[in-house]
């Protein structure tokens, strides 16, 4: 998470994630209640004006540019999602 010109890292407590997934598989995704859109009050990140999507192509200076000029408030910078099965 990029806050107040500073990165930090931030993991989930292990009873918030336990036998969760995104795909409905254990132990692959935090459960929707640990989620940041869950926290932060963001229903659908899809249509959501609170949230913006940036590819990771863009890299962190992008995501450190949003926050740097107060158009958000932090940033996340997350690993991609495996495509396993």
């Amino acid at each position: 998470m990029y806050l107040e010109g500073r990165w930090r890292s931030l993991r989930f407590r292990p009873e918030l994630t336990a036998g969760q997934s995104a795909f409905g598989q254990p132990g692959r995704f935090p459960a929707p209640k640990a989620r940041p859109g869950a926290i932060f009050g963001i229903d659908d990140p899809r249509v959501s004006e609170g949230i913006q999507f940036v590819g990771g192509i863009r890299g962190a200076a992008e995501l450190e540019k949003y926050v740097n000029t107060k158009e958000y408030a932090c940033a996340f910078s997350l690993h991609p999602a495996g495509i396993e099965t």
